[in-house]
C-alpha cells in the first residue's frame, strides 16, 4: 500500500520484488508505504516527506574501526559520524549505512551495524552499538 493522508493505492510486486504506484501529491507531501508481509518476508513500513524541490541522491557508508586502539577515540567518532549524517540529511536524499571492522568476536572482519536507511534515529542507535574490543590498546605490547 502506498499513500498520503486519505489516498491509498495498492500495488503488487513483480518477480524482482519491485512494486510501483502513483499517488498525486498536493499540500500533503507525507508519503507512507506499507508491506503486509508474508510467510517468508517480514512486514515493513516507511514514511517520507516528499520535498517540493527534489534533492540530489546520496548514499553514504561509514566504515568504523572497532579495534582496541580506537578505545580513546570512539566517542568522538560517534559524535562526528552523527554530525555528518545530520548535515547530509539537510541537503540530499540520503541513505546511510554503518559497518564496523576489527572487533573481537567478529573475527576482525567487516560486519554490518546498520543497513542503508534514511532514519537518523536508527543511525544514532547503531552508533551506540559500536565496540572497541579487537586488536590492542595503545601503549600495550601485543
Amino acid at each position: 500500500t502506498l499513500g498520503t493522508a486519505g489516498r491509498e493505492v495498492e500495488a503488487e510486486t513483480d518477480e524482482h520484488g519491485v512494486a510501483e504506484a502513483r499517488v498525486p501529491l498536493e499540500d500533503d507531501r507525507d508519503l507512507v508505504s506499507r508491506y503486509a508481509g508474508d510467510a517468508v518476508h517480514a512486514a515493513a513500513q516507511d514514511a517520507d516527506s516528499v520535498p517540493r524541490v527534489p534533492q540530489p541522491p546520496g548514499d553514504v557508508l561509514f566504515l568504523v574501526d572497532e579495534s582496541g586502539s580506537m578505545g580513546g577515540y570512539q566517542a568522538a567518532v560517534r559524535a562526528h559520524v552523527l554530525l555528518i549524517a545530520s548535515e547530509l540529511a539537510r541537503g540530499i536524499d540520503y541513505q546511510i549505512g554503518l559497518v564496523g571492522f576489527g572487533a573481537d568476536g567478529q573475527d576482525y572482519l567487516p560486519h554490518t551495524h546498520l543497513p542503508a536507511t534514511d532514519e537518523l534515529t536508527d543511525v544514532e542507535a547503531a552508533l551506540a552499538g559500536l565496540r572497541t574490543s579487537g586488536g590492542t590498546e595503545p601503549g600495550i605490547d601485543a
